[in-house]
């Protein structure tokens, strides 16, 4: 096949335009199970027809590693995203939060810290917890800055906790 030398040049400015300029700006968190840190979300117990304004949700951040890790303070709402399973279906709701500024915490080596802080769970599953018999799971995305160990720059990361029943 032959091309022309001004349809060649006009087709690789466009891809160093599509590819070049607009995917180096994008940051996506990435799951990272190197670092190994774990998150575990529980609630306490939830009736059916009980209110979900202001439920205690309890996180454990758990640091496998020999050295300690500073993250972003779960206890956060905006560094903690819930997700509301019903029956193996997300519930949809609408992100309205700014992050502020960060707050850290230090996870010792081989050590865990438990924050607890009011989850507004009516947002996200609704402002009762139905008396169905549907299969309610929470699902917290922590997404913390990694600031350590020693010598490394932050990072955005993504660590997904366990799916907790309610």
């Amino acid at each position: 096949m032959r091309f022309s030398l001004p349809s060649l040049l006009l087709a690789s400015g466009a891809a160093a335009l599509l590819l070049g300029g607009c995917a180096r700006n994008i940051r996506v968190p990435r799951t990272t199970p190197q670092y190994g840190l774990q998150v575990r979300v529980s609630l306490p117990p939830i009736q059916p027809g009980e209110p979900l304004d202001n439920v205690r949700a309890t996180v454990e951040i758990i640091n496998n590693n020999d050295l300690p890790y500073v993250l972003s303070d779960p206890a956060q709402t905006q560094a903690c995203l819930p997700v509301v399973w019903a029956n193996g279906q997300a519930l949809p709701w609408t992100l309205h939060m700014r992050r502020t500024k960060d707050a850290r915490v230090t996870v010792p080596a081989h050590g865990s810290i438990t924050r607890v802080y009011e989850l507004p769970l009516s947002r996200y599953a609704g402002a009762t917890r139905p008396a169905s018999g549907a299969d309610y799971q929470l699902q917290l995305f922590y997404h913390p800055r990694v600031y350590s160990p020693a010598g490394s720059f932050a990072r955005n990361v993504e660590i997904p906790s366990n799916r907790f029943r309610f």
